[in-house]
């Protein structure tokens, strides 16, 4: 008797054409996308894989040969996205084309399937270029025709495409897995490469070509306009000059100076706490959201400046409870979360957690008010404890406030640092540039 996988083979054989994982992955990265190995004079990126063999954990450059593919083929566990990068590191930040755009389908059996495949020239579906047969369930890759650019500018919209189009193809029909559950994933998720192990260990990951490479058009079309892409170029909110007018010390600091940023702020690890308990806590937490629960947890760790190993031994703690929904949650599972453990996802939006981990988090609302009205009423607040404490006069920058006036701070910065600048004095005291304008020649 067939087990699932075969039968899917099967199904795939019958409406595709199967290719190697060579041919597969040479398709995605033609002869020319990356540097040559052993040399780095033509400023391309590489691709990026991810594996474990015997416990060790790695992050391999593939250069144009693709040879790094076939050496780790054999490996524990490996991960490869249709992207290329600069740099070592398989972050968002370092990210610079994407070859396609992927979509992971779980619990995929016999009858979605075939529902999938009869629906191959069905102009209300997508479809793709290649479907992976990878054990449990499937990826739909649609690669594209030329790869695009990915500009800090473009990465919310390719997101915001790719998750409507996830509520498109994960349907009732297409997982045993309710549209409730469904998982959203970003551009720059990475999958189980092909011609790897699946899950069951038994198994390999197999590709089938079902059609051709698209473009963003084909794309736009089976989303609403709100979500289609007009644009593929970069895009700045303000030209060079605007915020040279706009922001003058930045434009002193950062472009005629060449400073470099020299950090930001951290939150509070209250954060970094609440979450690990909604997740312990949670009775909305399902099967398919566990990964992305440990993602999260790894970029609110940055948000909170948690150390990395403590983010790796909580991780850990929480993977028997994970195992308790179902006994799958693996070490590889941990791994490939802990890779959001990086300074570009400090900025991972709330709505983007909340949407992919598939738990509510409420937003802070200041009791329903707007933020005008909320520090109006808390300096009204304020005013009645001091007026109750027989303090006259309160504000700001009195002398019962307890906090230094500005005018002085400036002035005694400029008194310890006669041959100090502006800039250097916005740098030292955190005050506002206008503020310090102000008050300079006081």
């Amino acid at each position: 008797m067939l087990t699932e996988y075969q039968i899917k083979e099967k199904l795939l054989n019958e409406y595709g054409t199967k290719v190697t994982y060579m041919e597969f992955y040479r398709d995605i990265f033609p002869i020319g996308s990356f540097e040559i190995s052993g040399e780095y004079e033509q400023g391309k990126a590489n691709g990026i894989l991810c594996s474990i063999k015997d416990g060790k954990g790695q992050n391999q450059l593939i250069f144009d040969d693709l040879e790094e593919i076939e050496s780790h083929v054999d490996d524990d566990f490996v991960l490869l996205s249709p992207i290329a990068y600069f740099g070592k590191r398989r972050s968002a930040y370092n990210a610079s084309l994407l070859y396609g755009m992927v979509f992971d389908l779980d619990d995929v059996g016999e009858e979605q399937l075939s529902w999938i495949l009869e629906r191959l020239d069905n102009p209300h579906f997508p479809r793709a270029t290649y479907i992976v047969n990878s054990g449990f369930g499937l990826h739909l890759y649609y690669l594209f025709q030329k790869p695009i650019p990915l500009y800090k500018s473009i990465h919310k919209r390719l997101n915001a495409l790719k998750h409507e189009i996830t509520r498109l193809i994960w349907n009732k029909y297409t997982s045993r897995i309710h549209v409730e559950n469904r998982q959203y994933q970003g551009v720059f998720q990475g999958f189980r490469m092909v011609g790897s192990c699946c899950k069951d260990k038994i198994h390999r990951v197999t590709a089938y070509r079902t059609g051709e490479k698209v473009n963003i058009e084909y794309l736009n079309k089976f989303v609403s306009e709100e979500y289609s892409i007009k644009s593929l170029d970069y895009e700045s909110s303000l030209t060079l000059e605007q915020a040279k007018k706009k922001y003058p010390d930045w434009y002193e600091k950062r472009i005629v100076n060449g400073e470099k940023r020299n950090g930001r702020w951290l939150i509070k690890r209250d954060l970094y706490d609440w979450w690990i308990n909604k997740i312990k806590t949670d009775p909305d937490l399902r099967v398919g959201h566990r990964y992305f629960c440990i993602a999260a947890l790894a970029s609110y760790a940055v948000k909170c400046g948690i150390c990395e190993d403590e983010l790796r031994k909580d991780a850990y703690e929480l993977k028997d409870f994970m195992n308790n929904l179902q006994d799958d949650f693996s070490d590889d599972d941990i791994e490939n979360a802990l890779n959001f453990y990086h300074e570009s996802f400090i900025t991972f939006p709330r709505a983007e957690i909340e949407k992919i981990s598939g738990l509510n988090i409420p937003i802070n609302k200041r009791n329903g008010r707007k933020q005008a009205l909320h520090l109006k009423l808390a300096r009204a607040n304020r005013d009645i404890l001091q007026a109750e404490n027989g303090v006259d006069n309160w504000y700001d920058n009195s002398p019962h406030s307890g906090r230094k006036p500005k005018k002085d701070i400036i002035v005694e910065w400029r008194v310890s640092n006669p041959n100090g600048k502006k800039i250097d004095c916005h740098r030292d005291t955190g005050l506002d540039p206008k503020t310090i304008r102000k008050w300079w020649n006081k």
